[in-house]
């Protein structure tokens, strides 16, 4: 049964990035200008040297860590503080409550006095932007009330995620599966783009990098370690506090963790304390925001997302008559409730899609726009950029189709790679991240910048498909006649413990 829950999900996750390379493909197709020959060669050999980056890291760890860090260091910040700088932008719409609600914090202004003064807007039904705009004052009070110091923030956050990340990585893999994956992750030209700047996105992967390494720690434990599952509770809080998604990844780690290791009792033991401690949270949540906030908030923001995402006639994205409708509750109705109203709502449009005969084909076309990495241009678009070039769209959205069609490739392959050198507990974690992620995903409002956390399964698939392509290609087939020796000699093991048994 393990190996069936093991090779199935991989097996089909094997699929799963063959059918998002080929709505790439359809999208590049589409706009005819996206992609030439010349563009062709220059993305292909950007994809080269980061590959030549990550090997290169790969190697100087193993000469000096500390070298290791500090061009780890480099690499992280002074692409990103360069584009900041070139290219300054100016917040809009949530981007903008952020900046303006932690600007006031910073000032030392009260909660009640903004709640009073009606400037938190929407803020006390989305708590998140509560929570973001909390940790962003923490930081404008240190370095300054700046947009600079906001995008340089997030910099950081994605600097302290990215060593996370590869340390997890390095444990699951090796220092070059590691090193690939994590300078893929860094140089991603979607997420590169909206990482810098003022969004939720680089402090919520942060946590989630933090929360993936406690769990391969936990999970290479051979007993239970309560510190390190407690870290994983407390990880995901923070990470649930600034996107509200968070629960879905939690769900990822206790299903890899009951799946990966025979002994169900054991990974109980190891993954318990940590999910009591995030359900406690979230069970406890409006409590904890009537001690935080002087003024009603929403325990959940679920019915807007289900709502939304339910809308057929824009494909579970926002429209303006959602937005009214929100509003129209927002105005008459307690916070607290104005979720439930909506989630009653959402579920009857849901009802109707499938009576309709419409789900199969309506979670095809949310998949499409979930998946479509465009997000990294429109929105750095969005926040009205400065010496910005005028008519790149084509330029910019063509080299991130090329850049994630790469990443899809080598996870494509990286499936087929664990299943034939027997090696699925490697990426059993993020394969189940992939589907678990996506499938909670479509039931509620999609937009191409939701599926950042998927970076990091892409990422490490890269990785491993590149390293393990090369050790199968040098060994001339040795290392596939050693997985093969390896699995019948677990097969005998079984069988000499079978007979020892019936003799006894």
């Amino acid at each position: 049964m393990q190996k069936l829950f093991l090779r199935v999900p991989v097996l089909l996750g094997f699929f799963l990035f063959f059918i998002k390379f080929y709505d790439n493909l359809k999208r590049i197709a589409a706009g005819e200008d996206l992609l030439s020959w010349s563009s062709s060669l220059l993305y292909s050999l950007y994809i080269i040297l980061v590959l030549a980056m990550g090997i290169g890291l790969a190697k100087l760890y193993k000469l000096k860590k500390s070298y290791f860090y500090l061009a780890l260091v480099i690499l992280a910040i002074v692409p990103r503080v360069i584009w900041v700088i070139a290219f300054p932008s100016h917040p809009t719409s949530d981007f903008y409550l952020y900046h303006l609600t932690a600007s006031y914090r910073a000032d030392e202004n009260s909660w009640a006095v903004l709640y009073d003064k009606d400037l938190l807007n929407y803020s006390p039904f989305f708590t998140h932007i509560l929570s973001f705009s909390t940790v962003l004052s923490w930081v404008y009070q240190i370095f300054g009330k700046s947009v600079f110091s906001g995008q340089f923030f997030n910099i950081l956050a994605t600097l302290i995620g990215s060593i996370y990340f590869f340390k997890a990585n390095f444990i699951l893999s090796n220092r070059y599966v590691a090193s690939i994956a994590t300078m893929f992750f860094l140089f991603s030209p979607a997420y590169f783009m909206y990482s810098t700047l003022i969004v939720t996105e680089p402090l919520f992967m942060c946590l989630i990098a933090i929360a993936i390494y406690f769990w391969v720690l936990l999970y290479k434990s051979p007993e239970p370690n309560w510190i390190l599952s407690i870290g994983i509770g407390f990880s995901m809080i923070g990470a649930n506090l600034i996107r509200p998604s968070g629960f879905l990844i939690s769900l990822v780690f206790v299903v890899s963790m009951m799946i990966c290791n025979k002994k169900i009792l054991l990974s109980l033991k190891k993954i318990l304390p940590g999910m009591l401690v995030f359900l406690a949270f979230s069970i406890a949540t409006p409590v904890i925001n009537k001690v935080v906030y002087p003024f009603p908030t929403a325990a959940t923001s679920a019915g807007y997302g289900v709502y939304v995402g339910a809308n057929e006639g824009s494909s579970g994205t926002w429209t303006e008559e959602d937005k009214d409708y929100f509003w129209e509750l927002y105005n008459e109705l307690p916070v607290n409730e104005v979720s439930s109203v909506m989630m009653k709502a959402g579920i009857d449009r849901w009802v109707n899609i499938y009576k309709e005969g419409h789900l199969i084909s309506y979670l095809v076309t949310k998949f499409k726009i979930f998946s479509d990495d465009s997000y990294g241009y429109n929105w750095t678009i969005y926040n009205d950029p400065e010496n910005f070039p005028l008519n790149s769209r084509s330029q910019f959205t063509g080299f991130s189709y090329f850049v994630d069609s790469f990443l899809l490739i080598m996870s494509f392959l990286a499936c087929a790679l664990a299943l034939l050198l027997r090696k699925t507990k490697k990426i059993y974690l993020f394969i189940v991240l992939e589907f678990g992620y996506t499938l909670g995903s479509l039931l509620i409002e999609v937009q191409g910048r939701y599926h950042v956390p998927l970076l990091f399964v892409s990422t490490t698939l890269t990785g491993f498909g590149c390293y393990y392509l090369y050790k199968l290609i040098t060994s001339k087939g040795s290392l596939l006649k050693q997985s093969n020796l390896k699995g019948k000699r677990k097969i005998v093991t079984k069988k000499t413990k079978r007979t020892h048994l019936f003799f006894l």
